[in-house]
């Protein structure tokens, strides 16, 4: 393969951590990852392996964290079920503004809309090993991003240590 950059053919396989921003998520780290770099001009290519199943391993560490949703966390459930912002609002009986609102962090969203959207979470994106029984521990008070270190092991990608 030959580099995007400049052309070359030389690379070497590195591990690297990589902030995973394209996801949508904030704090989310791909740990001992797998890119080629350049030896020529220093440019590093990501390989990731099996997206479906990262993107399934963050949703339920996110789905699972104590705390109360933050806006990008919204977001990114809200379109792992498939919904426009006007649908899921529909579907939950809210207003399509107040979904932005708690999108975009100008409005925390309640704890029923919350606790709502994660069960149309579980039952829609057919998620069979989320206990539902694990909503009762949400903190109401607390409301901060989830920090994520995800690596791949094996064929899975699991939290990293």
């Amino acid at each position: 393969m030959k580099c995007s950059q400049c052309g070359s053919s030389n690379h070497d396989d590195v591990k690297i951590d990589h902030p995973y921003d394209e996801c949508g998520l904030p704090n989310v780290t791909l740990v001992d990852v797998t890119a080629r770099k350049c030896r020529d001009c220093g440019t590093v290519r990501l390989k990731i392996p099996a997206i479906e199943e990262l993107h399934r391993a963050l949703l339920m560490m996110v789905l699972r964290k104590k705390s109360r949703l933050v806006g990008a966390e919204v977001r990114f459930l809200r379109k792992y079920i498939g919904l426009s912002g006007t649908d899921f609002a529909r579907r939950i009986g809210a207003e399509p503004e107040t979904v932005s609102r708690w999108e975009n962090d100008k409005q925390a969203i309640g704890p029923q809309a919350e606790r709502l959207l994660r069960l149309l979470v579980v039952t829609m994106g057919q998620v069979q090993e989320y206990p539902i029984e694990e909503f009762d521990d949400l903190d109401p008070e607390l409301r901060e991003s989830a920090v994520i270190r995800i690596q791949r092991r094996s064929r899975d990608w699991a939290p990293a240590a």
